[in-house]
């Protein structure tokens, strides 16, 4: 139990510290505003108190009401002042905490992603960690109460706490320190089993995160546009309905049932408490007021006990915000803990080295040279590459080919730095890639990836992203889509470079797969225009269509040359035209040799090769034989 207080006050305390990001711009007024919400009520008591006092006085006394209300006018305007204040202070502290909250959270982001790109990318891709960060990432898409926004709540608590002490030394001041101390003890652990209850929900609610991650997946799978066309045309509303309710019931039943077992012990026992409280406050209070007090101090100490006996409900303001900031914070720690943890490789692992800015030549073509690299991914019982050796010739283009499964995508993930090896290195130039700065050796490769992202920006955001650290290049983006024969896409476009290359943006335009494969080709071509100098190409021509893959490997020395090379792909009408092919086989290289030397034996290349061509035998496209 002690374990437990323990980690949820630490939780407390870094969700307060997130407060310096506010900035103090906000956080000043906000603890001002928070102040003021917690003594204002307290005030209004008093200043209504003195306001029956001066009325009452002088009942009797000769004087008219005007002189009675002159003689009150100071307190009544200090009430009035009070009261206006109540009403003004929340939506200032609205706004003020959303202002916070944006602050807070952009800090929270900017951390995340700087951790996640910093981490080595096995921990990235773990289950654990890749299902912390998606949730933690639909929280901040669908505006949940977010680590800034809980942060943000804290002063409005804050606040809450400040009308119970003002509330209670009211109450002792007037009549008591007995019954003041009575309704502080009641208010906190009526206080306490509210918030432990909640506290408690949280945890349970935690632990259904893979149900509600399945139901929420449907629920965007049914009303997002990306499967609309598959749903209509296969008929899947009514699967997609039944499978939703199904998933919606397995996770909201038992949901439902934690809930009444956390919240309808707890509130029959509180709500008994508060009674009891109650009533002994207002049994001493009549056993200790006296008639010589007036009944003016009766009103004032019974309105003040109110305060405290309220104090056990549901905050509006702070409560769902730090419950679930809280929940998301712990995420969001967990991911972090997860990516920080030691990669565990195999026993052969190779030392950790520290990157050496100085050991890359940017700008020059690179000799790449994997030596008796093993590669097994964390919790593997097997390698993926078992004592690969190749060499990757500076300027000069290599093809790699292989089964599905064979590790060829693997390989491109050790290239670009993504993964170290098990044991073995992988040398730039002589130098152990570990040893080069990470930053450097991404701006020397332009790589475009089987499953390239498609981004939702505009065709020259798409580009610059290529050499994102760079001012853009006119002549060189231009340059770029010609390269990949994308220029056409330009053309048709009704805002130039500046359209945004989705369908759901205003004067935005979608594209087919193949128009996106040129897209990101371009990108790639764009990142060699601007100083990479190794090429990386998975499945380049995947999605094109025949003219466009014909024309592709018609000028791919060309568009290849003086490039260090790696050109992946199943198209065997590209992988001929490379300098050196190599086969990938069991985790390491079987065959290694040109086009034709390969051809002449009667090896894998051959045989994969000659399996493709026979499929084609008939098919002549433009004159060009595949």
């Amino acid at each position: 139990m002690s374990v437990v207080s323990g980690e949820r006050v630490r939780a407390w305390l870094r969700l307060a510290s997130l407060l310096r990001f506010a900035g103090s711009g906000v956080l000043a007024p906000t603890v001002i505003l928070a102040v003021l919400s917690g003594l204002l009520p307290t005030a209004f008591i008093i200043a209504m108190g003195r306001v029956m006092l001066d009325i009452t006085t002088d009942v009797g006394g000769g004087e008219g009401m005007s002189d009675i209300l002159g003689k009150a006018s100071a307190n009544l305007t200090f009430a009035f002042i009070a009261l206006i204040g109540q009403q003004l202070v929340p939506p200032f502290q609205e706004a003020l905490a959303a202002l916070a909250a944006r602050r807070i959270d952009r800090h929270a982001l900017t951390d995340l992603l700087s951790t996640a790109m910093q981490a080595p990318l096995e921990r990235v891709e773990e289950e654990r960690a890749v299902s912390a960060v998606a949730e933690v990432s639909d929280a901040f898409m669908r505006n949940a109460p977010t680590p800034g926004v809980a942060a943000a709540a804290l002063p409005r608590l804050v606040g809450r706490y400040l009308q119970l002490i003002s509330a209670v030394v009211l109450v002792a001041v007037v009549t008591s320190w007995y019954v003041a101390v009575l309704l502080t003890i009641g208010a906190i652990v009526i206080r306490y089993g509210q918030r432990g209850s909640l506290d408690k929900f949280s945890r349970e609610w935690a632990l259904l995160g893979r149900d509600r991650q399945r139901m929420n997946y449907l629920q965007a799978f049914g009303t997002e546009p990306t499967a609309a066309k598959e749903i209509r045309v296969l008929g899947l509303l009514g699967w997609l309905r039944s499978r939703y309710d199904a998933e919606s019931e397995a996770y909201l039943k038992p949901l439902w049932r934690r809930r009444r077992a956390i919240y309808f012990r707890p509130f029959l026992v509180y709500t008994a408490i508060g009674f009891i409280v109650a009533v002994t406050a207002f049994v001493v209070l009549g056993k200790l007021y006296s008639p010589s007090q007036g009944v003016v101090a009766l009103a004032v100490v019974v309105q003040a006990i109110l305060v405290p006996l309220r104090f056990g409900v549901y905050f509006p303001e702070c409560d769902d915000q730090t419950l679930n900031g809280l929940q998301y914070q712990g995420r969001i720690d967990e991911y972090r803990e997860l990516l920080r943890q030691p990669v565990l490789t195999g026993a052969s692992a190779e030392p950790v080295v520290e990157p050496n800015a100085a050991a890359l030549t940017a700008g020059a073509a690179h000799e790449i040279r994997f030596t008796d690299v093993h590669f097994r991914y964390p919790e593997a019982s097997r390698d993926v590459l078992n004592g690969l050796d190749l060499v990757l010739e500076p300027g000069r283009s290599t093809a790699l080919v292989g089964v599905n499964g064979a590790g060829k995508t693997t390989l491109v993930k050790l290239l670009s730095g993504g993964y170290p090896p098990t044991s073995g290195m992988v040398l730039v130039d002589g130098h152990d890639l570990r040893t080069i700065d990470p930053r450097g050796w991404c701006r020397e490769v332009a790589v475009i990836f089987q499953n390239f992202v498609r981004f939702d920006l505009s065709m020259r955001e798409n580009l610059l992203l290529g050499a994102a650290h760079l001012a853009e290049d006119h002549e060189a983006m231009m340059d770029a889509l010609v390269r990949a024969n994308a220029h056409d896409i330009l053309e048709g476009l009704p805002a130039g470079l500046d359209t945004v290359l989705s369908p759901e943006y205003l004067g935005g335009t979608g594209l087919s797969g193949g128009q996106w494969q040129r897209v990101a080709l371009a990108r790639a071509f764009y990142a060699v225009n601007r100083g990479a100098t190794v090429l990386v190409l998975d499945e380049p021509t995947a999605q094109l269509d025949v003219r466009s893959e014909i024309d592709f490997y018609e000028r791919f020395l060309e568009l290849t040359e003086g490039l260090t090379t790696l050109v992946i792909s199943h198209r065997f009408s590209t992988v001929r035209r490379a300098d050196t092919i190599a086969v990938l086989e069991h985790g390491r290289i079987s065959e290694l040799g040109s086009h034709d030397s390969l051809m002449a034996e009667p090896g894998t290349y051959a045989s994969m090769f000659r399996t493709q061509a026979d499929r084609f035998s008939d098919a002549v496209v433009s004159g060009v034989q595949l």
